[in-house]
């Protein structure tokens, strides 16, 4: 009786420990998502002041202006997703 009673004790500390390394797995994915975000919207900053000195019909405002766009794409998605993990979807 003792032993299959230290055994199935034995069995929830595992699972516990699986559950707590898979929270500390998306809390981590968490704050790495939040720290890309951040250094793109700086980036994105400085890009933005590159293009207010660029001719607008130059092909490097054009590629600039493509980049801003794809970084705004990227960091709408880190939104959703912080989002998303915040409110426990």
């Amino acid at each position: 009786m003792l032993d299959s009673l230290l055994g199935a004790l034995s069995h929830l500390n595992l699972f516990d420990a699986i559950g707590n390394a898979w929270i500390s797995y998306k809390v981590s994915k968490n704050n790495k998502i939040k720290e890309s975000r951040e250094w793109m919207i700086n980036h994105v900053a400085i890009i933005r002041m590159e293009l207010a000195n660029k001719d607008q019909s130059s092909p490097e405002y054009t590629k600039l202006l493509n980049v801003v766009k794809a970084y705004d794409a990227k960091i709408a998605e880190y939104d959703k997703e912080i989002h998303d993990f915040e409110d426990g979807d």
